[in-house]
């Protein structure tokens, strides 16, 4: 070989992989791009390239913990009153919290100006 020039490429390495394109798709190196036609292979990809953006992406409160966004305004209510079958004091809302998932037995809770199902605790308003 003349001096600069590339050394030779070994044995059943292509040399030019445009003429040898339908070589390798006959050997199966084509599979790749057989596979990301498939919607499911797209779609796994493209979740894969996007879902670390999504970092941070909703509202946490102090603790670190992710809270659900609500477009309308929350109403202070005041929950129902009663004397539990022990004797304490207790208020009842017979609503569970759409954000921690725990029964709401505070005097006080948040529900959708609106009219939405959605409720929240103290905590977690």
């Amino acid at each position: 070989a003349p001096r600069g020039a590339p050394p030779p490429l070994p044995p059943g390495v292509p040399g030019d992989v445009e003429a040898d394109a339908p070589m390798l798709l006959q050997d199966g190196l084509g599979d790749l791009e057989e596979d990301l036609r498939e919607p499911c292979s797209c779609v796994a990809v493209l979740l894969a390239a996007l879902l670390p953006l999504l970092t941070d992406a909703l509202p946490r409160d102090p603790s670190g913990v992710c809270i659900i966004p609500h477009p309308h305004s929350m109403e202070k209510q005041q929950a129902t009153y009663c004397v539990s079958a022990n004797g304490r004091a207790a208020f009842r809302t017979n609503k569970i919290c759409d954000n921690c998932g725990t029964r709401i037995q505070d005097q006080f809770f948040y529900h959708c100006s609106e009219g939405c199902d959605i409720d929240f605790c103290q905590e977690c308003h």
